[in-house]
């Protein structure tokens, strides 16, 4: 929804959210422009460019073993020198500050890459968007020594998945709900997708 917002207009003007918005039930719309409402004022007024729902990866290759990362990024905008990349949340704030989540580690390793071409600071953003949340964790503005950190973290989670695939060990979620967005989920022998749709996979 916020990406329709952003996309067809602004999030401060209040006709063209209603026009997004238009069509749900009473409940449910009031639901929606209290999150635009919260929104608002944590968006960036004046952007050099953005995107919405940006899926990103990045290949490590060395020290093995060699891997590929994927992430999706609610929202990037680049400001003020900034890579600034958000994920929006609906439910209460889970960390104080965004570098304690392992998904949002990840994100920063995929995203510091694009930052670094670039010449941008990276910083990733929690928007903790439900009714009585006062503070968004602390941001992440990821240094070389944090990226170091995550880089070793990272590969070593892999190489103990390829030591267990090795084995014989080495399931994979399994879980339906999450298998459905998976990009790999027609190759993958765990996958629990029904049905799986190799049309709309990454690798084809």
């Amino acid at each position: 929804m916020l990406r329709l917002v952003h996309e067809k207009g602004s999030c401060r003007d209040d006709a063209h959210v209603a026009s997004v918005i238009d069509g749900y039930d009473d409940s449910t719309v009031r639901r929606l422009r209290a999150f635009v409402e919260r929104h608002v004022p944590r968006c960036p007024p004046d952007v050099d460019r953005g995107a919405h729902e940006v899926e990103v990866a990045r290949f490590h290759r060395a020290p093995p073993p060699m891997f590929m990362a994927i992430a999706r990024i609610d929202a990037v905008w680049v400001h003020d020198g900034l890579l600034d990349a958000r994920d929006y949340k609906t439910g209460a704030p889970f960390v104080e500050e965004v570098r304690e989540d392992a998904g949002a580690r990840l994100q920063a390793w995929i995203l510091a890459r694009y930052a670094s071409t670039r010449g941008l600071t990276l910083r990733l953003r929690y928007e903790c968007l439900a009714a009585g949340v006062a503070d968004d964790p602390d941001p992440f503005e990821p240094d070389a020594e944090d990226l170091e950190a995550i880089t070793e973290e990272i590969r070593t989670v892999v190489e103990a998945m390829w030591i267990e695939e090795r084995d014989g060990d080495w399931r994979g979620v399994a879980d339906a709900e999450v298998c459905g967005w998976c990009s790999y989920r027609s190759t993958c022998r765990d996958s629990a997708a029904v049905p799986a749709d190799p049309g709309t996979d990454a690798g084809d």
